[in-house]
């Protein structure tokens, strides 16, 4: 069985405190362990954090828990970084992980149940997207002047409809299955050729925004 890993840090820039912020009742951190544990596919699940309070709440849960130092707990550091230091500290070297971060309340027990099935058939890393509502063809930026400037000019001038160009998908924040010796040499959580596991934009939420986890409240059940 995999080992569900839950990057968990105590300081949020944008929304204070977002992993333990309470939703409808309850730690925001909370729905994860929750379908983790109604979909009875891991052997462990340890929260990576810097905070006692998140640790508190582990403990309560029924959960392992790593704390992390102080120097791998700022905005800066990359998760796949926190992680691959757990790895080696509790050398957990050849075992098989599930990555979900907190912020993605909206993912359900089934989604982790078909995104696990997917890794044992391919045995490949796994990562939960999302499509983009528009294509990434028809992105702009804003030039030095204040002029909007498509990023893709060629693909912009051969059509504006979204329908004439292909589909573009994002890591949605929600799953990741991979190896923890993959990540170990991997420089980012989604490293290269993963097998997308398609979620619906409904379910697809990643909280890093005040707007979002009140939007997040009326969506849960």
């Amino acid at each position: 069985k995999p080992i569900a890993i839950i990057p968990a840090k105590g300081f949020s820039n944008r929304v204070k405190n977002k992993n333990y912020r309470i939703l409808n009742g309850k730690p925001l951190i909370l729905y994860t362990i929750e379908k983790c544990k109604k979909s009875n596919l891991f052997s462990d699940i340890i929260i990576n954090t810097d905070s006692q309070k998140i640790i508190t709440l582990a403990k309560k849960n029924d959960c392992s828990f790593f704390k992390r130092p102080a120097e791998l707990a700022n905005s800066s550091t990359s998760i796949i970084k926190v992680i691959n230091h757990m790895t080696k500290k509790l050398d957990l070297i050849d075992k098989n992980y599930g990555i979900l971060l907190a912020t993605s309340p909206l993912r359900q027990e089934i989604d982790l149940i078909k995104a696990w099935k997917m890794f044992k058939k391919f045995k490949k890393p796994i990562v939960s997207v999302s499509k983009y509502e528009t294509p990434i063809q028809l992105a702009h930026f804003i030039n030095s002047k204040g002029v909007m400037k498509p990023y893709f000019p060629k693909n912009y001038a051969k059509s504006t409809k979204s329908t004439q160009h292909r589909e573009s998908y994002r890591f949605n924040g929600s799953i990741i299955f991979n190896s923890s010796s993959n990540l170990l040499k991997q420089k980012n959580l989604i490293g290269k050729n993963p097998i997308p596991y398609i979620m619906p934009e409904s379910r697809s939420i990643d909280i890093d925004h005040e707007y979002q986890l009140q939007l997040v409240k009326k969506l849960i059940n």
